[in-house]
């Protein structure tokens, strides 16, 4: 049986770059102040609108201001760390 995918929004401002885990079959929102995600460790599906896209290990991709809601999925065996980065 495959558990639900939750979304687990991020509500705070972040005043220093973060790293947040993201666990496989889990799906997490990204904070509005974020403008470059960046990843560390893993693969990973972004969702912006309607737009996908899939980064791997060191790829990261700019967040536009006023974007739609950004979501993360770890991608294969997960878990995968992302580097989120306010400036």
């Amino acid at each position: 049986m495959n558990a639900p995918i939750l979304n687990y929004p991020i509500d705070v401002s972040l005043a220093e770059n973060s790293y947040l885990v993201v666990l496989r079959k889990e799906a997490y929102s990204v904070p509005h102040d974020i403008r470059r995600i960046r990843v560390a460790s893993g693969n990973v599906w972004v969702t912006i609108g309607t737009q996908d896209v899939f980064l791997a290990v060191g790829q990261d991709l700019a967040i536009k201001a006023g974007h739609e809601p950004v979501i993360l999925s770890a991608l294969k065996r997960g878990p995968a760390i992302v580097e989120l980065l306010n400036a």
